[in-house]
């Protein structure tokens, strides 16, 4: 592997444990309320080219107490891409931490309304510690995915290398502000490709 690409992932994984360590320096009102309580952020991600979206999404930074009264961390994106008219599709990245340590994620989901992203095929290959895969058909669920997962709240599935058990989350719905803001992006992102 390339050095650049080495220094890359460091400084993701880097950027990664001092969110996690932030979040979960916060999470006294959801560690008091015990296992499953789950503390969330969300944010807009918006990929463009000249000005113009071809991608929307709708990033999580989670921290949540399991049955173990384990400090699990989560951050991630659940993406929608429009490239082009003939071709659209979605992503899914997730990085965590298990009491503050880092762990390598080897599958995730989220299951998001009546829909899931469990048969989305990972991506190779595969980043140290994190868990990619995308949808390899036209995603014709994709948006209707994003929105729910944002207007309604979503189940996180992590699976850890080191652990044969699934770890899961109910995160809630994102703020009114984020769920506006990634509908507009989608709104713009449509609007070009309705474009001849």
């Amino acid at each position: 592997m390339a050095r650049s690409s080495l220094q890359v992932i460091r400084t993701w994984m880097a950027l990664i444990s001092l969110a996690l360590s932030l979040l979960v320096a916060g999470m006294g009102p959801a560690l008091a309320a015990g296992p499953n309580a789950v503390q969330a952020q969300f944010d807009v991600e918006v990929y463009s080219q000249r000005g113009q979206a071809f991608g929307c999404g709708l990033s999580f930074l989670a921290g949540w107490l399991n049955a173990d009264q384990q400090v699990l961390a989560a951050t991630g994106t659940l993406n929608y891409f429009a490239i082009d008219p003939s071709g659209a599709g979605s992503t899914l990245k997730v990085g965590a931490t298990l009491n503050n340590q880092p762990q390598s994620v080897s599958f995730a989901w989220i299951d998001a309304s009546s829909d899931t992203t469990k048969s989305f095929s990972p991506l190779l290959p595969r980043e140290p510690g994190s868990f990619s895969a995308f949808f390899a058909k036209p995603d014709i669920n994709g948006v209707a995915r994003l929105m729910a997962a944002a207007n309604s709240g979503f189940t996180l599935g992590l699976t850890f290398v080191a652990s044969p058990l699934d770890e899961t989350a109910k995160l809630p719905a994102a703020p009114r502000e984020v769920v506006r803001r990634l509908n507009n992006c989608i709104s713009e992102m449509t609007a070009r490709r309705a474009k001849p």
